[in-house]
């Protein structure tokens, strides 16, 4: 109670304080909110009477000034407009200062509101000190942040002088509040700055009706020049009268009438008027023995219902009731009462009383009968004649009741006296009663579970409510029967006893499986209530899962798998689960080799098994097809090829090579000859040696000739010659090696060495695996295009090497106030999890968060989301909000200030919002203390708000 009694008085204290100030102080607050000491550290305002503590004057609205989108701002405190540029005119004396005011007007200085020279002027020293703070170390800024443009942090010249000194002096004033007077000639200044003020072209005052009934009657709102007069008239609704006092905004006004002048409008404000009813009366008389009152009362305001009532004195009743001379039907009763509506005359109402004569009337309740007389009239105060309850056979008597006050008894015969009221008074029997005893059942409950009384030839009921995972199994005892969960006893005639049985809960997991595959469940596709299944989709040999639903919600983490496993755990209801097979599906690629193409699709997909359709390798003009080959070895001269009995994914690739020709010239392709080419014989002489000299890439392989001549010797000298002879020298082309180097986080195709021709070009794919990317590939002079190798013309052997290198995704985190921080790593790798780190500010709390524009706040915990299986670059966006307390949360932080209760780190974090800082935000002292209770009323009925 006394806490109760505490938080009411610091809410009262939190709530009036302010607004009684607010009540009789007109002037603008200054802005100070801190304290400080004498040595300039700030401290608690509490106690000091500083101004930063008692914050004197009008509350600035928020926001306190208006941008009107034409280079002014309107202070909607005081309703002044101001050039919105603060340093337009730069470092100017006093005079210029005058002389530039007086010829300002629109399309200078960034002005476009159509003014003209002679509207503005330089402020008085009252005006400019209204727009400083004196919270403030940066003037500038501060103008800047109310939405002033080049605010600086300088003094600013007014039109006021000071009459304290010599006329040269002017009062100059500084953002931050201060002002003083200053020379502008002795000693000579350079200057000081020049912000311009003019007053609003129009004014709107607002009226309404604050209490009562009444309207305005005039023009509302009302909007006239700056400077005029301005007058509301009011009228009063039926039964009202216009109240004296009025309230709002404007100044005091004076009424004409119902006519309400507002003198000169200076400035916007509001205007509330009252109304008070009129006061009818109503006569009341009485004759008899009774009263006559009037609720609320017998004169009262128009508009207000009065009811009247009449209460006859014990013993009598109303006998007539005249209301504005008008008989009223009053049914003779104790009292009467009769409602005048809202009230907009006066009237009477007359009540005459008589005394009260009473009827008895004796009742039987049960199996018996009564004698004597069962109606009786009796006057008040008098006695009735005696009577008797004779109970029936197998009952008995058990007692007289009665209304209107009668006194239970068991008094056979009854005699009552000093009658007071009309009775009905019952004798009530009763027959015999008999218990049923509940059992006390396993793994269920009887409701009852305590034994019934049932009277003879009754019956009752029970519920039977089995235990979570069990239902009704049977029931029986005192010849009942059982519906559903309910048992009805037969007809009682003794005691006797009840007792049901409960038995468990079976459910199924019903599966369906298609060809290709099958579902297994253990230990069984049923179990009881709780019980855990584990089922299996397997795939059979060259079949794969194609899909998987359980209770109709698909797994997408079952598809191509060849076996899915799904644990029903906690079963507590019937159970689907369904599996779809497909057989497995390959892919043959054919690709052709240099010099040559393919007919036919150059990919094919098979199932499993299954044969290709056939395809050709056709060589370009000079060339001709060596065979084909493919993964795991495969080599085959055979063209076209049809590949049979499919079992696997499979590349291949038609290789070809150049043809060689016999030429009749005496040096062939790719190489000459030194010696003389063509030599004069005689018979059975020998040649001179010619040698073959194989090209660049090319090397000799022998001597052909006519009828079948060859030979392998260089140089080459024929002896014994007896006829003319042509010769051929003919040369080959060299091959060599390319050799791919094995690859780690991917593959390179082909992975088998290369022979290839000198001068010619040998190409691989580079495939990466799942979250890699492609690094760097190197060896044999060669270029990346894409996904595929070149290698140089090869004129050696070489080896060709390639890297692959994870992908990471960037993590990017976006916080949309400064009311909180949020972190996250700044990349993740492929697959990859990230823990993304929120932190609200004292006095806030998370209210929103988003994953790439997803909602995911749910997913928050300990005030961290982690993100899983990363596979694409994530933007993780968090917004913040201000806390809001109640009063259950208020007295919770009260009672572990007392040391009644203790509170979490994540409760004292909530509480813990005292003291306030500069910028109006909580700054945690580390103690939940009665500043930090008051912070928190004040939070919840608005007071402040941050």
């Amino acid at each position: 109670m006394w806490f109760t009694k505490a938080l009411s008085a610091v809410l009262l204290l939190a709530l009036t304080a302010p607004a009684a100030q607010a009540a009789t102080i007109q002037l603008p607050r200054t802005g100070q909110t801190l304290c400080w000491d004498v040595a300039g550290a700030v401290i608690d305002c509490t106690g000091t009477g500083m101004d930063g503590e008692t914050q004197i004057g009008h509350e600035w609205p928020s926001p306190r000034f208006t941008d009107n989108g034409n280079g002014t701002l309107t202070d909607t405190m005081t309703g002044l407009v101001w050039l919105q540029n603060a340093n337009c005119f730069g470092s100017v004396t006093w005079q210029q200062a005058l002389d530039t005011a007086n010829s300002f007007a629109s399309g200078s200085c960034g002005l476009s509101d159509g003014s003209v020279a002679g509207e503005w002027r330089l402020p008085n020293r009252k005006e400019l000190l209204s727009i400083s703070s004196q919270n403030v170390a940066d003037g500038g800024a501060w103008l800047n942040s109310q939405g002033f443009v080049n605010g600086q942090h300088t003094y600013y010249w007014t039109s006021d002088t000071d009459l304290n000194y010599a006329g040269a002096y002017k009062w100059i004033v500084h953002p931050v509040g201060a002002a003083y007077p200053e020379s502008w000639n002795t000693p000579p200044v350079p200057g000081r700055m020049v912000m311009l003020v003019r007053n609003p072209a129009q004014v709107t005052l607002s009226a309404a009706v604050a209490d009562g009934s009444g309207s305005i009657t005039s023009a509302n709102p009302l909007t006239v020049a700056y400077g005029s007069a301005a007058a509301f008239t009011v009228a009063p609704d039926p039964g009202y009268l216009l109240a004296g006092s009025v309230g709002g905004t404007c100044p005091p006004g004076s009424f004409n009438g119902n006519v309400y002048n507002l003198g000169v409008a200076t400035a916007d404000c509001t205007v509330n008027f009252s109304f008070t009813p009129q006061t009818y009366t109503i006569a009341t008389t009485t004759t008899g023995s009774g009263t006559l009152s009037c609720t609320p009362a017998a004169s009262a305001s128009f508009g207000t219902p009065v009811s009247c009532t009449a209460t006859a004195t014990a013993g009598n009743h109303v006998a007539t009731a005249t209301v504005d001379g008008l008989n009223q039907a009053t049914a003779g009763g104790t009292s009467y009462t009769y409602s005048f509506g809202p009230l907009d005359a006066d009237h009477t109402i007359a009540v005459a009383f008589d005394i009260n004569n009473y009827q008895l009337t004796f009742t039987v309740d049960g199996n018996g009968s009564i004698t004597g007389s069962s109606n009786q009239n009796v006057d008040h105060g008098g006695t009735a004649a005696a009577v008797t309850a004779v109970p029936g056979t197998g009952s008995h008597f058990v007692n007289w009741t009665g209304n209107n006050g009668f006194v239970t008894t068991t008094a056979n015969p009854l005699t009552v006296t000093d009658v007071a009221a009309g009775l009905v008074v019952t004798a009530h029997f009763a027959l015999d009663t008999y218990l049923v005893t509940p059992a006390s059942p396993v793994n269920g409950r009887i409701i009852p579970s305590s034994p019934q009384t049932v009277a003879y030839q009754g019956a009752t009921t029970f519920t039977l409510v089995p235990d979570t995972g069990y239902q009704v199994a049977s029931a029986a005892g005192c010849g009942g029967t059982l519906n559903g969960t309910t048992y009805t006893t037969g007809a009682i005639t003794g005691n006797c006893s009840i007792s049901a049985s409960f038995t468990p809960i079976r459910y199924t997991i019903a599966t369906t499986s298609g060809s290709g595959g099958s579902i297994t469940c253990t230990p069984a596709a049923t179990a009881d209530y709780n019980g855990t299944v584990s089922c299996t989709a397997l795939a059979d040999s060259s079949y794969h899962i194609a899909n998987v639903t359980v209770d109709t919600v698909n797994q997408p983490a079952a598809a191509g798998t060849s076996s899915f496993s799904y644990q029903f755990a906690a079963i507590n209801a019937n159970h689907d689960l369904r599996a779809g097979f497909a057989i497995n599906s390959y892919t043959v690629s054919y690709t052709a080799g240099d010099h040559g193409t393919l007919t036919e699709a150059a990919t094919q997909s098979v199932d499993h098994g299954g044969s290709t359709a056939a395809v050709s390798a056709v060589p370009a003009t000079g060339y001709h097809f060596l065979g084909w080959t493919g993964s795991n070895g495969f080599t085959s001269s055979a063209n076209p090829l049809v590949l049979t009995g499919v079992t696997g994914n499979m590349a291949l690739s038609a290789a070809f090579a150049i043809n060689s020709y016999t030429v009749s010239y005496t040096a062939g392709d790719h190489g000459t000859l030194t010696g003389t080419a063509a030599q004069s014989v005689d018979h059975g002489g020998s040649t001179a040696a010619v040698s073959a000299v194989a090209a660049t890439g090319y090397h000799f392989l022998g001597w052909t000739g006519s009828n079948g001549f060859t030979s392998s010797a260089n140089p080459l000298v024929l002896a014994g010659v007896t006829g003319n002879v042509a010769v051929s020298a003919t040369f080959g082309i060299d091959t060599h090696q390319v050799t791919p180097a094995a690859a780690v986080h991917g593959v390179i195709t082909p992975a088998t060495v290369q022979t290839v021709e000198y001068g010619t070009v040998a190409s691989f794919t580079l495939s990466p695996d799942t979250g890699y990317r492609i690094a760097s590939v190197s060896g044999c002079a060669g270029m990346l295009n894409g996904a595929t190798y070149a290698t140089a013309p090869v004129t050696a052997d070489c080896t060709v090497a390639v890297s692959f290198n994870a992908i990471f995704y960037p993590l990017t985190a976006t916080s949309a106030d400064d009311k909180g921080t949020i972190t996250c790593p700044a990349e993740t790798i492929h697959g990859g999890s990230a823990t993304c780190t929120m932190t609200a500010k004292a006095g806030f709390h998370l209210a929103t968060l988003s994953d790439n524009g997803s909602d995911c706040l749910g997913q928050v915990a300990d005030g961290s989301y982690v993100l899983k299986d990363v596979t694409a670059a994530h933007t993780v966006a968090a917004s913040f909000a201000t806390n809001s307390y109640t009063l259950p949360e208020v007295q919770a932080a009260y009672r572990s200030m007392l040391g009644q209760a203790q509170l979490s780190d994540g409760d004292k974090g909530f509480f813990d919002v005292a003291p306030l800082g500069a910028d109006g935000r909580p700054v945690p002292d580390g103690v939940i203390d009665v500043a930090d209770l008051i912070i928190m009323l004040r939070q919840m009925v608005g007071a402040v708000n941050w």
